[in-house]
């Protein structure tokens, strides 16, 4: 089997692609639920390791797109505000139940806990999951109350969630050059004195593990300042660099 972090994403993008697939052909599943979820091993040739691989399964609540309906198809405890308010539902629908799923593929949990308020919990879109701040930027734009707030599924697979290791050493030294190229005093919604960045402390240096900084910033500590942002990327920028040589 290959790792289970990977994996996740694996059957994530699969869900994914399987939603979107649907959208292309004009169809709304109407029930999408950890249960219409089949998981298999895909079995690869060496070196290659086996993955869990994911499908959507019983499409017997599906229907048109185009039609907006008022459904009572979709199981209790997994259904969407518009749903929930018997309103007209189409293909945006899916989207909040594709955020569930994909939450319960991540954390094992529903996104909006598993006791008895969970229906005012999905009203109020109060996502109660522990999930990285990434995943949950991404997870909450799918749930969002009102349909035409929700993310299109083509351009899930573009967020951070889905990003592997290289494209995310590439991304903070695009954003480091971009920093060096902006004017600071116009800058100051990045100052993590006046935001609640990184769930709310001023200082990074508490989220690097202690082992690499000591490594990278021993030598010039002075060159690092744990208030602010454009140091945190300088330093992975160096890291980076360091790693590519």
């Amino acid at each position: 089997m290959g790792d289970p972090i990977t994996d996740k994403v694996f059957e994530a993008t699969d869900i994914i692609d399987g939603v979107t697939d649907l959208q292309k052909k004009k169809i709304r599943h109407g029930n999408l639920t950890p249960d219409n979820i089949l998981i298999f091993e895909e079995i690869n040739e060496p070196p290659y390791k086996n993955r869990l691989r994911a499908k959507i399964s019983n499409l017997g609540s599906s229907s048109p797109s185009s039609d907006n309906l008022v459904l009572d198809t979709s199981t209790a405890g997994w259904r969407t505000p518009e749903e929930i308010k018997q309103k007209l539902t189409d293909e945006k629908s899916d989207l909040f139940g594709l955020g569930l799923v994909i939450c319960f593929c991540l954390t094992a949990s529903h996104a909006f806990g598993n006791d008895e308020n969970v229906r005012h919990n999905i009203m109020d879109t109060s996502v109660t999951s522990r999930l990285s701040p990434v995943d949950k930027d991404f997870i909450t734009g799918l749930l969002k109350a009102l349909p035409d707030d929700r993310s299109v599924a083509s351009s899930l697979l573009l967020h951070p969630t889905f990003w592997d290791d290289t494209t995310k050493a590439w991304f903070i030294w695009e954003i480091n050059d971009l920093l060096h190229r902006l004017d600071w005093a116009e800058f100051n919604q990045f100052n993590l004195k006046k935001q609640l960045i990184f769930n709310g402390y001023q200082k990074w240096d508490c989220f690097i593990d202690h082992e690499v900084l000591m490594r990278y910033t021993k030598d010039f500590k002075n060159d690092y300042n744990e208030y602010s942002l454009q140091s945190l990327v300088k330093m992975f920028r160096n890291i980076c660099a360091h790693l590519n040589e």
